[in-house]
């Protein structure tokens, strides 16, 4: 974590630099935008997000809680990872989704529950995440405008890194 804090310091140096390198160019008018994408809080958080897997201290499972976003709103991700052997992990974990969203002009509350699996494959001798095949299943609601539409999330992914 203190190496993710550390990286995410020199945030405010990288956009001063991409400011200086945009300026007198026809993209100047974008270095603000790249302001608003790229906090410290932000690129915290994208770093959390690609190192979670992996536990504080050498085991062979470990439980793991957090806050984050999923599509600006508000998720809280409970985690159980287990060690299947040393280039693959087993995760389970209980999602909460509760926030409020913005589409097409309108504000949606939205509450949505569920578990994900995980299983990921890491490279040997590296550790990088070669593959990761996982599940999701949640039930819940949006409420907008008055109404309260039920909502059901189901997803399967397979996503495979290939090293050339």
């Amino acid at each position: 974590m203190r190496l993710i804090i550390h990286f995410a310091s020199y945030t405010n140096k990288f956009l001063n630099l991409i400011k200086t390198e945009l300026e007198g160019t026809p993209l100047e008018a974008n270095s603000g935008q790249l302001s608003a994408v790229f906090t410290e809080e932000n690129v915290i958080s994208t770093l959390e997000n690609k190192f979670w897997i992996y536990p504080e201290t050498e085991s062979d499972s470990w439980n793991q809680s957090r806050s984050t976003s999923m599509n600006n709103i508000p998720a809280e991700l409970k985690a159980t990872y287990v060690r299947v052997s040393n280039n693959e992990l087993s995760v389970s974990s209980d999602v909460t989704i509760a926030g409020d969203v913005m589409q097409m002009g309108m504000t949606m509350k939205m509450e949505v529950t569920g578990t994900s699996t995980r299983t990921y494959t890491l490279g040997s001798g590296t550790g990088m995440v070669m593959q990761v095949v996982g599940s999701l299943k949640m039930n819940g609601t949006i409420n907008t405008q008055g109404m309260e539409l039920p909502i059901a999330i189901f997803s399967d992914t397979n996503s495979k890194m290939e090293m050339k």
